[in-house]
């Protein structure tokens, strides 16, 4: 099932971090890409979830099987996910059905207090395990080039290339 080269981009963080902003930015660097966004689907997929912790976790499993269809009946290389992801077992979710590489943005741009949903903000864990971390105050310009980047980086990245060898901060 995969295929050399495709690959999942999930950006996550906190509401109100900045993860749609970068996801569209992506997609105008990356014309095979395509795009699974938390709200649309939540919105208009996964209406019979709830946001308990049980249903977070299926959430995210979906999201990864959407973007494994994406992959793999599509003309799309790459599927860029934004969604909060807030625990450790929700990303584990993800990453356990995801059928590609995934590359992890954490968007580290605001604090907890900041964030406008207090559910959220009680339940968020830090992710330790990423690709890229997008730290501070970002302006569209600095997000443009954290974009750029993380192109460069997909379209360099050898098969040999350990996920772990790209962790950097944007």
């Amino acid at each position: 099932m995969k295929q050399r080269g495709r690959a999942i981009v999930m950006i996550q963080g906190l509401p109100g971090s900045g993860k749609t902003t970068l996801a569209r930015m992506l997609l105008d660097l990356i014309p095979t890409a395509s795009w699974v966004n938390a709200d649309f689907v939540r919105d208009n997929i996964n209406r019979d979830l709830t946001f308990s912790f049980v249903h977070r976790i299926e959430h995210a499993r979906r999201m990864a099987e959407i973007a494994n269809l994406t992959l793999n009946y599509g003309a799309n290389d790459h599927c860029i996910v934004d969604f909060v992801c807030p625990t450790t077992e929700t990303r584990r979710a993800f990453l356990g059905a995801a059928k590609y590489p995934v590359y992890t943005v954490f968007m580290n741009t605001i604090t907890a207090d900041e964030s406008r949903f207090a559910d959220t903000r009680k339940m968020y864990e830090v992710p330790t395990d990423y690709a890229f971390r997008v730290s501070g105050y970002k302006t569209a310009q600095e997000l443009r080039d954290v974009a750029r980047t993380i192109h460069l980086v997909l379209l360099s990245r050898s098969p040999s290339l350990s996920l772990t060898k790209l962790r950097r901060s944007l």
